[in-house]
């Protein structure tokens, strides 16, 4: 099985995070979208060092600091996380440049 290789920051993680996690589909597509969830989940070293808090459904962190952290995924998982990117139907305009790249680092058209 090929590997496709992404090294995503702060947002395109939580971005992704929102996206992948409202997936509904056959248990196997559901599956599939577990183990994205697993891969994107911050760690608590890097929560602390982000000061990354969750309140009500919405992330903050101190965005003078990032972290790039490389994701190995599935040909599946990683058709299915570009599905979730560009299925999604509530971006905010204000987001277009970083979900812009998010969609070029998935291979995925944002037209």
């Amino acid at each position: 099985m090929d590997e496709r290789k992404l090294v995503l920051n702060v947002w395109e993680r939580l971005a992704l995070t929102n996206c992948v996690g409202m997936i509904t589909g056959t248990v196997a597509q559901v599956r599939a979208a577990f183990q994205i969830l697993e891969m994107l989940e911050f760690k608590p070293d890097e929560m602390e060092k982000l000061s990354l808090v969750q309140q009500d459904g919405n992330y903050s962190w101190n965005s003078a600091v990032d972290i790039e952290v490389p994701i190995s995924m599935s040909d599946e998982q990683h058709t299915l996380a570009g599905l979730a990117i560009t299925g999604f139907r509530n971006w905010l305009a204000g987001e277009f440049p970083r979900i812009k790249a998010l969609c070029e680092k998935l291979g995925v058209s944002y037209e």
